[in-house]
């Protein structure tokens, strides 16, 4: 067989092909344990939130951090979405990954909702581990016992096209 015979070019193709459906497969499974694992905070840290209508929302990438807004979790997601590990954003400020096209209008915004805690959403420019920028949609909301004791913060996330 030749590299231009055409049941040979479907060989070479078909590998990429499965590999897609089986990313596809591994980034359900990764959403599925990324759930599971703050479905076990929430018992742990007694947060009042509902988190099956919350998180029926499309998502990248999720963002936990504590009331100093330091990171402490990030879903399976966070590394494909920016290049970074958690190990790496682990207690880093999510700030760290703005930049200079990031808007300080919105990042005022922000700082004013989770001093009042409020949830918000908005969009920003971010930047990867590798330099690139990209618009990501967040929405940020404040994890409260039911005693309204702030828990932590959780930033849900969506590259935006």
């Amino acid at each position: 067989m030749s590299k231009n015979d055409p049941v040979t070019k479907r060989l070479t193709l078909h590998p990429l092909m499965c590999w897609d459906i089986v990313l596809e497969g591994y980034s359900t499974l990764a959403h599925r344990s990324d759930l599971a694992r703050l479905e076990n905070m929430k018992r742990k840290h007694r947060w009042n939130v509902d988190f099956d209508s919350l998180l029926k929302r499309e998502f990248d990438a999720l963002i936990l951090t504590d009331p100093t807004q330091r990171i402490c979790w990030t879903s399976h997601g966070f590394k494909f979405m920016t290049g970074y590990t958690s190990g790496s954003a682990f207690h880093k400020k999510p700030s760290f990954l703005q930049g200079k096209k990031s808007s300080p209008r919105v990042l005022q915004r922000i700082r004013e909702a989770i001093a009042h805690l409020r949830p918000i959403t908005v969009s920003i420019i971010n930047y990867r581990r590798n330099g690139s920028a990209y618009n990501c949609g967040i929405e940020i909301i404040p994890l409260l016992t039911v005693e309204n004791k702030l828990m932590h913060f959780i930033a849900i996330e969506k590259v935006i096209h």
